[in-house]
């Protein structure tokens, strides 16, 4: 086998890739050897399969398909050998191929190169580090937040709009009747992700085993068709009268804010007061943003130096493969399209 490079201009090249018998013929007949192995074919016995019976079945298709496993190694390792830096893939330049009579194949592919550029710096470029500061709203969640977590579960005579419920749905007809054949069926339901307020505000204040009739469509909420247990499809089309019976009502009452749950979330007597408390739930949460602080900064100097450097760019061949390496069907057209509305944005 043999490759060559060829430098069309500083952002292309092509590479022509030679191969021969010698390179492929060794692997191809292993190939042909083992499917013989195992093959079974009507009126042979398997393993007895004359050998051009084989070559003639699958010959051709493991010859295509050891060839282009060649070439991708060649073309991967002139590329690491080279270190060579390209844009995309190489893509292959349209050739005939006569697989049936030919030994000796070339090929071609033609390739995008990454452009050399450097970036003029200076020190007149100055950039913000934000400190994001957690306020008492966000403190105060968050110490809600870390209460329930170490709270208990307790079983409340009447429901609230924190409350967790466990609801047997039945579907009604226009009469009011529960619908034969309609949807029926038992989940919990989180009032507070009722998206439909007044539908909401109707199961506040319920006990257990108390009824109550409510319209359930797709706004219902974001998990409708998991609490009802119907396709997205279905509750897209759904909106019906639905009878809830409230088998039974849970409530996370919150941790108190003393020293068990002090210990609990930070170590045994690391913290003394809920005061302190607060102050370490403050420190926690604006340590989590420093990351958010670092990429704003990250992208502010990227931004900076890209305005800052005049890149050229293989255009034509990153269209081609670009299309070439879409799953979705992308055409040229669309392509400029694109192309051209960013250059007139």
């Amino acid at each position: 086998m043999n490759i060559t490079q060829e430098k069309i201009d500083a952002l292309n090249a092509k590479l022509k890739i030679s191969v021969e018998a010698a390179d492929y013929q060794e692997k191809v007949e292993q190939v042909i050897v083992n499917y013989r192995k195992t093959a079974s074919v009507p009126g042979f016995r398997k393993g007895k399969i004359p050998m051009g019976q084989v070559k003639k079945m699958i010959g051709k298709s493991v010859l295509i398909d050891e060839v282009n496993k060649l070439l991708q190694e060649a073309i991967y390792k002139h590329i690491t050998d080279g270190k060579l830096e390209v844009l995309g893939n190489p893509l292959p330049l349209t050739t005939e191929v006569d697989w049936d009579n030919d030994s000796d194949f070339s090929f071609e592919y033609e390739m995008g190169m990454a452009p050399e550029f450097s970036v003029p710096l200076d020190q007149k470029g100055k950039f913000d580090f934000f400190k994001i500061v957690a306020d008492t709203k966000m403190v105060d969640h968050y110490t809600t937040d870390m209460a329930k977590r170490y709270g208990k579960m307790t079983q409340p005579e009447k429901s609230a709009l924190t409350d967790l419920m466990m609801v047997e749905f039945f579907q009604l007809d226009d009469s009011g009747a529960v619908l034969e054949g309609g949807v029926n069926h038992t989940s919990s339901v989180a009032l507070d992700i009722v998206l439909n307020k007044k539908v909401q505000k109707s199961l506040v204040g319920l006990q257990k085993d108390s009824e109550v009739v409510v319209r359930i469509n797709k706004d219902f909420s974001n998990d409708a068709h998991h609490m009802l247990n119907i396709s997205k499809e279905e509750i897209e089309v759904l909106d019906a009268d639905f009878k809830l019976l409230i088998k039974s009502i849970s409530r996370m009452e919150p941790a108190d804010l003393d020293q068990d749950l002090f210990d609990k979330v930070f170590g045994k007597d690391e913290i003394k007061t809920a005061k302190a408390f607060k102050a370490k739930i403050k420190e926690e949460v604006e340590k989590s943003f420093v990351s958010e602080s670092d990429n704003k900064l990250k992208n502010d100097v990227i931004l900076h130096l890209i305005k800052k450097v005049k890149l050229d760019l293989p255009d034509e061949f990153l269209k081609r493969w670009l299309v070439a390496s879409n799953e979705n069907g992308l055409t040229m057209e669309q392509v400029e399209q694109n192309t051209a509305s960013t250059r007139i944005a």
